[in-house]
């Protein structure tokens, strides 16, 4: 009796030993996922440079009329890839270049549609592009040139009429897309000089599409 007590204590501390060795082999740790979704959203963002243009034409009439153009060029950078669409206009209602010394004005000129811009005649100012249409003639440098000439120009709408289109352009990020706008004007020997010069102030918008 005293073996088989011995035996039976014996199994019973084996048995006691063996069963967290088995617990432990059929259980896994316990688990629960996250599923995380990561979204990066780009704001369209537009630019114009430079801010400001300061043009200035120098004209030395005589009894015929002289043509005077320089340009003006505007850099437009966007990462919408609708693009975008460069206007001009004048600042206020009234498109003449005026002098306030005399009292003067010098007559806004050329065509009114982008699509059919018209040569200068004298005493007047008008922008130009060489995509106009019309066979508007290549921009160029002039400085009191005897005309006629061959450089179409339009009239920079007023503030009433509202802006005109002058480029739809593309997504151009990060170089951007230079614009070159060229203004000339006309005069002969009957418009009067002026200490303050013949002034106009426009404005160039680049608008995200």
């Amino acid at each position: 009796m005293l073996k088989t007590k011995t035996k039976i204590i014996l199994f019973s501390i084996l048995g006691l030993a063996a069963a967290p060795f088995a617990a432990s082999a059929g259980t896994s740790p316990a688990s629960v996922s996250n599923t995380t979704t990561v979204t990066a959203n780009i704001t369209a963002t537009i630019s114009i440079s430079p801010s400001t243009t300061p043009i200035t034409l120098s004209l030395a009439p005589t009894s015929s009329a002289v043509e005077s153009a320089t340009s003006g060029t505007y850099t437009v950078i966007t990462n919408d890839t609708s693009g975008y669409t460069l206007s001009i206009v004048d600042a206020d209602t009234n498109n003449a270049l005026v002098s306030s010394s005399p009292s003067a004005s010098f007559a806004a000129g050329g065509g009114t549609l982008f699509s059919a811009p018209a040569l200068l005649t004298p005493n007047t100012w008008g922008f130009h592009l060489d995509t106009m249409g019309g066979s508007p003639g290549t921009g160029a440098t002039e400085s009191s040139v005897a005309t006629p000439t061959t450089i179409k120009y339009d009239q920079v709408p007023t503030s009433t009429t509202g802006p005109m289109t002058i480029l739809t352009g593309a997504e151009n990020a990060p170089s951007g897309t230079a614009t070159v706008v060229w203004y000339g004007a006309q005069a002969n020997s009957t418009q009067v000089s002026s200490t303050s010069g013949y002034v106009d102030v426009i404005t160039l918008t680049a608008t995200g599409s």
